[in-house]
């Protein structure tokens, strides 16, 4: 049985017990409302509170299993995707290799990758390229590298350690928290963009009006949406003395920071990116410029959170009777998050209260304190928070907005980095040009129904209670 079976076969296990704990504290309830003094006794308070606190530890170990499953459900289509790009792609059997890996993070075993690119490229080291090719076939063994070679690469270069393209293109980042919502594919090879077929118009049925008489007929109408693939990359160029005098981890330093404004650009072409143009000038399908399914203008001199709440509430109901299917989730900026969270009531009690039991609370809140990512629960619905969402829209340039998306009808196009080392420009001053780079392109519109935003003055700058 996979691993994901078994945490859901658990998850459910927990859910019954959450179940009976619920129906004998109902029971308790129950009897007492049987009796002319319907107040609990001691003895049925005790056994209430006990129920309570067993229900909410359940409660925390279904969370913690359901967030651990969605991680093992990621890690699974990761395998089957890269399972299949063996299929499709590989060249045949690869040869078994035993070693361990050349380049670990960290540099714990002395190697860097990025150090060796920089001797192959000045000495045409053997020890260097050995070192690499070693890798590669190990990386060819355990993983799909990607599509090197394919949409426009040069193919010579070396396929980067397995750590460096998580860090490069799978760990969910500031930068790039609403790109990660996407379902992920690999950038096709040899083309230079991607055209999904898109029904416009369908066929129709009717009542047939007396036997033996024709049949309705419509012939359906058909377009299609594009990805043309944007390239995003850098580079730094090192001293050779550098590489050669120092014991310093190029790995971790150059990744790091190439790696960090890679995720932001992703981010951010998500959003802001125009669409146009393919090949060598395409620019990433952004949501800003997308066709949008169901827009919902907030039109308020005073915005007050319970308005925001019914704008949302006005915006799903679109949402469900043009797309005839669940959203996934809420993206909206921080600012807008926690201007909810600092909602009260008449008495002072906050409206967006922890993950726990409340009274009529309007949102639910399940991190604290979080800059980006997963914060909570609105309206049924995840709620992620992105600083990349543009706070500078509308007349005053002041207006964020708030996305309800279905994430599922969304594709993110992206390759595996790849990474060269070139010497030829510097070499009268001794240096040494790294760079890394990657191909991005998005479907958005494949059903313009599974996108809807909330716009307009009632989304200012919040102002908060003082």
């Amino acid at each position: 049985m996979k691993l994901s079976d078994q945490m859901r076969a658990r998850i459910g296990e927990l859910t019954e017990k959450r179940a009976a704990l619920h129906d004998e504290q109902q029971s308790i309830i129950d009897g007492a409302e049987k009796r002319d003094n319907k107040a609990l006794t001691a003895e049925e308070q005790t056994s209430y509170d006990e129920k309570r606190a067993a229900k909410k530890a359940l409660d925390d170990e279904i969370t913690a299993g359901e967030q651990r499953l969605a991680e093992l459900l990621d890690e699974e289509q990761r395998d089957a995707r890269a399972a299949e790009s063996r299929a499709r792609y590989g060249s045949g059997e690869v040869a078994q290799v035993n070693e361990p890996d050349m380049y670990v993070r960290g540099g714990g075993n002395g190697n860097s990758f990025f150090r060796d690119l920089g001797h192959v490229a000045m000495y045409q080291s053997m020890p260097a390229m050995d070192r690499l090719q070693r890798h590669s076939q190990y990386e060819m063994q355990k993983r799909a590298i990607g599509n090197t070679g394919g949409a426009g690469g040069s193919g010579g270069e070396f396929a980067p350690p397995a750590w460096v393209v998580e860090d490069w293109v799978n760990l969910i980042r500031a930068g790039r928290v609403t790109a990660d919502l996407f379902p992920k594919q690999d950038v096709p090879m040899g083309v230079s963009s991607v055209n999904y077929p898109k029904i416009l118009t369908g066929t129709t049925t009717a009542v047939q009006s007396t036997q033996n008489t024709a049949l309705s007929q419509t012939d359906l109408t058909t377009s299609y949406v594009q990805a043309g693939f944007a390239t995003i990359g850098g580079k730094e160029i090192a001293s050779q003395q550098l590489l050669d005098q120092t014991a310093i981890n190029f790995d971790n330093v150059i990744l790091g920071d190439l790696a960090s404004d890679y995720a932001l650009r992703v981010g951010t072409q998500i959003f802001l990116g125009t669409g146009t143009g393919t090949g060598t000038g395409a620019v990433v399908n952004g949501l800003q410029n997308a066709t949008i399914g169901s827009t919902q203008t907030w039109t308020q001199a005073s915005p007050t959170p319970a308005g925001f709440y019914g704008q949302a509430g006005a915006l799903l109901a679109a949402f469900l009777g043009k797309r005839l299917l669940p959203p996934n989730c809420w993206v909206m900026s921080p600012r807008r998050w926690y201007w909810l969270a600092s909602a009260t009531d008449n008495q002072g009690r906050p409206l967006v209260v922890p993950s726990g039991p409340a009274f009529n609370q309007m949102a639910n809140q399940t991190s604290a304190a979080a800059a980006a990512g997963l914060v909570g629960t609105f309206h049924g619905l995840p709620v992620y928070i992105d600083p990349l969402v543009p706070s500078n829209l509308g007349a005053g340039t002041n207006q964020d907005i708030v996305y309800l998306l279905r994430t599922d009808d969304l594709v993110l196009f992206e390759s595996a980095p790849r990474a060269e080392a070139f010497r030829e420009t510097y070499a009268d001053s001794l240096g040494v040009l790294f760079r890394m780079y990657a191909y991005v392109g998005t479907i958005l519109t494949r059903h313009t129904e599974s996108l809807g935003v909330i716009t307009g003055t009632g989304l200012v700058t919040p102002t908060f209670a003082s």
